[in-house]
This record gives C-alpha cells, sequence and structure tokens, in this order.
C-alpha cells in the first residue's frame, strides 16, 4: 500500500469504497492483492477497511454502514444500521444486511442492502458524520426489520447510556404511528437499569415464560446490611446473574471470584435461590425454562423447611 492511499483511507475513517480505490489510482487486482495479503479487510458490496479490523460484529456493520453511505448521498442509516452507529447491542439481528432509507417513496433491495422511505416525521441526524435517523425512529424501525426482542434490548442500553428517553421514545412513537407497530408494548418493556444486553434479553425471556421479574435490586439483611444489587430478581425468590463476557475491572480475578462466592453465599443465607445464566442458556430451546422450573422447586423447597 503506498502513503498516499493510507493517508485518503484515514481521511475516511479508514473506510472505503471500491469506487474511492480506483479514483486513488489503485485497480481492482490490487485491491484484490491487498485483501490476500491482510493489508486490507473487505467488509462487503465494495465497502473495505483499512488498519486494525473491526473488532465485533456490530462495529463491522457500522463500518460497512458508513462506507455503503458514502455511495449513497442521499440516504440515511436505518433501523439496525442506525443503531450500530451508535455500538448499541444488536441480539438476533442480521448484520450482513444494511438497512438505510432515502427520501420519497424510494424502496428497493440488493444483495446486503435494504432501503425504504424515509418516514415523513424523520428530520435526520448524524452520528460521528454519519447520516442517519434519530435513536428513537431506529429503535422502533428494529422491532419491523428485525424482532421485538431485538429493540427492546437496543432501547435498554440507549437510555441506560442517556441517548434518549422515555418521553422521546413515547413522543416518536405518536409521530410515526402506523410506522412504529408494538410500540407500547416496546416502552413499556424497557428497563434503563439494565446493565448488559445479556441481563435485557434475560429478562425479556424470563417475563415471557410467566415469571415477575426486578433489574438490578439491592437486597439486604433484616437489619438493614447491604448484601448485593443482583440483576434480576425473580418471582422475589431466585437471583438470576448473568454471566457473559465477564470482566473484573482490574482486580485480581482469584480475588473477585472469591468475593463472588462469598456474596452469594449470603444470599443464599438470607433464603434466595442462586442461579447463573450464561449466552448458551438464552438461545438452548427450553434451558431456561428447565432452570427457573429447577430453582423455583428449591425455593419451595426451602421456603417449607423453614416454616418446619
Amino acid at each position: 500500500m503506498t502513503f498516499a492511499f493510507e493517508l485518503q483511507a484515514a481521511a475516511l475513517g479508514g473506510v472505503f469504497t471500491r469506487r474511492d480505490a480506483l479514483a486513488w489510482g489503485m485497480s481492482d487486482n490490487e485491491l484484490l492483492r491487498a485483501v490476500r495479503k491482510d493489508e486490507i479487510t473487505r467488509l462487503g458490496y465494495g465497502v473495505y477497511a483499512h488498519g486494525e479490523p473491526p473488532a465485533t460484529r456490530g462495529a463491522r456493520h457500522a463500518a460497512l454502514t458508513r462506507g455503503i453511505l458514502r455511495a449513497r448521498p442521499r440516504a440515511w442509516a436505518a433501523a439496525r444500521s442506525a443503531l450500530s452507529l451508535h455500538d448499541l447491542p444488536l441480539i438476533r439481528s442480521d448484520l450482513e444486511t444494511v438497512v438505510l432509507c432515502a427520501p420519497g417513496r424510494e424502496r428497493y433491495h440488493r444483495p446486503g442492502v435494504i432501503t425504504y422511505a424515509m418516514p415523513s416525521a424523520e428530520q435526520g441526524t448524524l452520528v460521528a458524520g454519519v447520516r442517519s435517523v434519530s435513536v428513537e425512529t431506529a429503535i422502533f424501525q428494529t422491532v419491523r426489520r428485525d424482532s421485538l426482542a431485538t429493540a427492546i434490548v437496543a432501547a435498554d442500553a440507549a437510555l441506560h447510556r442517556g441517548l434518549t428517553s422515555r418521553a422521546r421514545l413515547e413522543r416518536c412513537r405518536v409521530e410515526l404511528a402506523r410506522l412504529a407497530p408494538r410500540g407500547r408494548e416496546l416502552i413499556e418493556a424497557t428497563d434503563a437499569k439494565a446493565e448488559s444486553p445479556g441481563e435485557s434479553l434475560g429478562r425479556i425471556l424470563i417475563r415471557g415464560l410467566g415469571y415477575q421479574v426486578e433489574s438490578q435490586v439491592e437486597l439486604r439483611t433484616p437489619t438493614g446490611a447491604f448484601v448485593g444489587r443482583v440483576d434480576l430478581l425473580v418471582n422475589g425468590c431466585v437471583v438470576a446473574e448473568f454471566d457473559g463476557d465477564v470482566k473484573y475491572g482490574g482486580r485480581d480475578a482469584g480475588e473477585a471470584l472469591i468475593a463472588e462466592k462469598r456474596r452469594e453465599d449470603a444470599l443464599r443465607a438470607l433464603g434466595y435461590v442462586v442461579v447463573r445464566l450464561t449466552w448458551s442458556d438464552l438461545f438452548t430451546r427450553g434451558r431456561l425454562e428447565r432452570i427457573l422450573a429447577q430453582a423455583m422447586h428449591q425455593a419451595r423447597a426451602s421456603q417449607g423447611a423453614g416454616r418446619g
């Protein structure tokens, strides 16, 4: 790669298109060789990245969205693609397909890109210089393009980070009208207290099984001493903690695990049943239901023994 090419790519944030490369004097064969030598990464559909490749599927989708928008000056990132620009979690989402909106009645599909008409109430915004619909519009669009659960997980994170509010979501729901399917249900299901996508998805699935769930609950002893703040409290008796990407924030891992065990012992001493959930538990059909049924049985047995 030439120094001039690297400067040009850097000026675009490291993401460029085939058309850009040809304009800079590269040929298709040179592009192919650069990909084979790992000098650049092909993100898809004529879009490339120079430098370190995106670390996550969400970051890759955001980079792909930026590249495609370079060739579509009248389009705006929408739905999952708009949310990816904010680095919001996208669970069970088709990250191989970019979603755009364009003015007027423009609506068409091509491999890897779907374009819909821009909602009349949407003015658009810029996310780090990239054209996008608002976070609120993108959340409601995600219900239609992916699923209600995908949209709720992203909305939880947006609320937690202060990117939106329930009032703004409600205002957007009214403005979008029929373009915000299940809008009331989505808003009622969100929880700004959720601290991870796994916790959000766990809450959604557990509620779907008919249990009552509270997020980020502080539990104390009868004398008021603080024991811990738990991810999810189910039916008031089962503590569900999510073990996703575990990070101990600089603490010695061994010390952190010992502290966590002591915390769980203290919770069990108060009569709570503690279960730890993983992504596999959430995505494997029937597993979460079995885990909770067993935990509830254990909780009832413990309460019965206590009364005896």
